[in-house]
C-alpha cells in the first residue's frame, strides 16, 4: 500500500476510494486480473500513442529538411538571377565598346572585349561558386587560407618594426 501510495502522490493525490479500490483488488484475484487487463489496454494505448508522435516526429523532421532545400535552393536561384542580369549589362556594354572603339574612335577592341570576359565570368560564377562553397574542403580550406594570412601578416609586421626599431635607435658612442 505505502508504494501504490508513493506511486500515485507523484501524479496526484490519491483519495480514499482509490485507496480503498486498490485495497479490494489485493485480495480478489478476478478484480486483480480485470485490473491488470485495464493496465495492459492502457499500456498498448499509450505504445500506439508514442508510435504516432514518433511518426510525426519523423515526418516533421523530414518536412523542416526539404523546407530548408527549398529555401536554400531559391537563394541560389536569386544569386543566379543576379548573376545573369550583371553579365547580361557587361556583355551589352562590352559589345557597345567593341562598336565604340571600332568605328567611332578607331581604336583596338581591348575594353569591349574585357568586359565580354566580364560577363562571361559573372554569368558561370554561381555555377562554380555553389559547387565550391558546398564542397567537403571549402571550409579547410578557408580556414587554413585565414591563418596562413594571419601568419604571414604577423611576419611582416614584425619585420618591419624591426627594421623601424633599428632607424629610431641612436648608434652608441663611446
Amino acid at each position: 500500500m505505502g508504494l501504490t501510495y508513493d506511486r500515485l502522490a507523484g501524479i496526484k493525490q490519491p483519495t480514499k476510494a482509490m485507496l480503498d479500490k486498490y485495497a479490494k483488488t489485493l485480495g480478489d484475484d478476478k478484480a486483480l486480473k480485470a485490473e491488470e487487463e485495464k493496465a495492459k489496454k492502457v499500456d498498448e494505448e499509450t505504445s500506439n500513442l508514442y508510435g504516432m508522435v514518433e511518426q510525426m516526429d519523423a515526418e516533421n523532421r523530414e518536412l523542416k529538411a526539404q523546407l530548408e532545400a527549398a529555401a536554400k535552393e531559391a537563394a541560389w536561384g536569386e544569386l543566379r538571377a543576379k548573376f545573369l542580369t550583371l553579365s547580361g549589362i557587361f556583355a551589352v556594354v562590352g559589345a557597345g565598346l567593341i562598336v565604340i572603339s571600332t568605328f567611332v574612335a578607331g581604336k583596338g577592341r581591348g575594353a569591349g572585349l574585357c568586359m565580354i570576359a566580364l560577363s562571361v565570368f559573372f554569368g558561370g560564377a554561381p555555377f562554380v561558386i555553389r559547387d565550391v562553397v558546398e564542397a567537403w574542403w571549402f571550409p579547410y580550406a578557408t580556414a587554413s587560407t585565414c591563418l596562413l594570412a594571419a601568419l604571414w601578416g604577423a611576419w611582416v609586421y614584425h619585420a618591419s618594426h624591426r627594421e623601424i626599431k633599428s632607424r629610431l635607435t641612436q648608434p652608441e658612442t663611446a
